[in-house]
């Protein structure tokens, strides 16, 4: 398992409709890095980023904003 090995902050984006990533499976990818969160995206599904680039594009920025200044 590499998740451990991880120590820059990450973002975790998952879609409010995946039936793959649901809210518990992305939190235990999140708890299991060092510093993560998780971020839903509303209406998003599985493929969020195609679905929802400009919000995902928000969250991406907001974390960066937030982590690096």
């Amino acid at each position: 398992q590499l998740l451990p090995d991880v120590g820059c902050p990450s973002l975790v984006v998952r879609g409010e409709h995946s039936d793959s990533h649901l809210p518990f499976i992305a939190q235990a990818i999140a708890d299991q890095m060092a510093d993560a969160r998780v971020v839903t995206i509303e209406g998003g599904g599985h493929f969020c980023p195609m679905e929802e680039p400009e919000a995902v594009l928000a969250e991406i920025r907001r974390f960066l904003d937030e982590t690096h200044g």
